[in-house]
């Protein structure tokens, strides 16, 4: 079985966008699609919602365009000629606190092939498969041997090569002997653009080339719980068609990984809930740190503009990683090639006065977090304005 893809539209499936277009997607639940019908009414909400192109050639339908955007985000598809949005969407656009690992959380063990979105494709195909499930179980697994990370070529070579179907346990996918298998048409672009969604998981990173599972040794060992988030959930069966049942949620799943502990230091910006948690959790990443410092050696405070190795010269690189929104999705550093659009270099006291004044003022405006990427970095900017002042 070819594992498949919506190819092409990578920056459709950054969360941040996933979201946009739940928000959408929520408030055309219920409306036509399809023959009979025009799909006119998608086209200005979508591109106003999201500010994606949502472009396609004028005889051909929207729906037929992005319906494998929508299925394979697991957002909606169509019943009985309408739109009908799934439990998920509804989650993403009506809760904050739904980020982008909690929706992964729910994604990753749900997608199974044959999929809903290549009925086409996969028509024949009976056995099932659970692509991420397996990607996740040999990433695992080589992170238990001090590998530094996987490769497209290790997932073509072990998992698609030897027909692995997610269901395997860690000591089954590690034994996995490496094939000869070769990728043919698109298969390369579909499975990078499938990593690099994966990747979104706060502790996980995609440099282009390799799959690396972003913990210490010491976390590692820990989060001995990852087997709940690669562990496939079977759809059971009912009257209801595959995608809804895919997609329809359970109260009180264990989630695994449980964040950082937190420092003292940590407790203004920590007030606020998990997901700034998770914010500091991305902060910490030795992987963001080793790329930030390549892209920018000269450790100057994007806040202070004080040079450390003036202040204190008897450093090499003062400068801590800061995250401008805890919910920002990393598929934009894959998209430009560079980690400059999300994070800034900061000093200790600046990071620091930072996180307070987030604190501050998100309390001021009765909020638990940031509600997009623009205004997080709108308030960056003004914190950022004061420190100069």
């Amino acid at each position: 079985m070819k594992w498949r893809w919506d190819q092409g539209r990578l920056q459709y499936f950054g969360i941040d966008n996933v979201r946009k277009m739940a928000h959408v997607l929520v408030g055309l639940d219920g409306l036509p699609v399809g023959k009979g019908a025009t799909e006119d009414f998608l086209d200005a909400p979508l591109k106003q919602g999201t500010g994606l192109p949502f472009a396609r050639p004028d005889n051909y339908p929207l729906w037929r365009n992005y319906k494998r955007v929508f299925e394979c985000s697991m957002l909606a598809s169509v019943l009985d000629g309408r739109l009908r949005v799934s439990e998920m969407c509804q989650r993403l656009a009506t809760n904050p606190d739904y980020g982008s690992d909690e929706y992964l959380y729910d994604f990753i063990p749900r997608f199974q092939y044959p999929y809903p979105a290549f009925e086409k494709e996969q028509q024949n195909e009976v056995r099932e498969v659970y692509p991420f499930c397996a990607i996740g179980k040999l990433l695992v697994s080589a992170a238990l041997v001090r590998k530094r990370g996987i490769t497209l070529e290790d997932i073509f070579t072990k998992l698609i090569g030897n027909d692995a179907t997610g269901t395997e346990t860690l000591e089954q996918i590690a034994r996995l002997p490496r094939t000869n298998y070769t990728p043919e048409g698109d298969e390369v672009r579909q499975l990078r653009e499938m990593v690099a969604f994966i990747s979104q998981l706060s502790f996980l990173k995609w440099t282009g080339e390799m799959l690396m599972l972003d913990m210490s040794s010491e976390q590692l060992a820990e989060a001995n719980n990852l087997d709940v988030l690669f562990a496939p959930r079977p759809i059971a069966d009912g009257v209801a068609p595959l995608f809804y049942r895919m997609t329809a949620l359970d109260a009180g799943l264990p989630k695994p990984y449980s964040a950082l502990p937190a420092s003292l230091d940590d407790q203004i910006f920590l007030e606020g809930g998990k997901t700034r948690i998770a914010h500091l959790r991305i902060e910490r990443s030795p992987l963001l740190r080793r790329m930030f410092i390549n892209l920018n050696p000269e450790p100057l405070c994007d806040a202070c503009e004080m040079d450390m190795r003036e202040v204190y010269p008897w450093t090499s690189y003062m400068i801590e990683i800061h995250h401008l929104l805890p919910l920002g999705s990393p598929l934009t550093v894959q998209l430009s090639g560079t980690s400059l659009e999300d994070v800034a270099g900061l000093c200790p006291n600046c990071h620091k006065s930072v996180h307070a004044y987030y604190g501050k003022w998100l309390s001021s405006k009765d909020q638990r977090d940031f509600r997009s990427k623009d205004e997080a970095k709108e308030v960056y900017h003004m914190v950022q304005k004061e420190i100069r002042s």
